[in-house]
């Protein structure tokens, strides 16, 4: 789902592993080290979700 997600924001692979590794100021984090733990993975998807539904 997170994948999906991020593919329907940015389109394509590249920009998505980008973001999974960026520091996120709303996440306080960086999603890649926030979805190992389950908390965390349902904080990305929620973030991603919230996301698309502006775009």
């Amino acid at each position: 789902r997170v994948f999906r997600s991020l593919d329907s924001i940015v389109g394509n692979e590249q920009t998505a592993r980008q973001w999974l590794n960026s520091e996120n100021r709303g996440l306080n984090g960086r999603p890649v080290d926030l979805i190992r733990q389950t908390e965390g993975l349902v904080r990305v998807v929620h973030y991603l979700d919230a996301s698309r539904g502006l775009v």
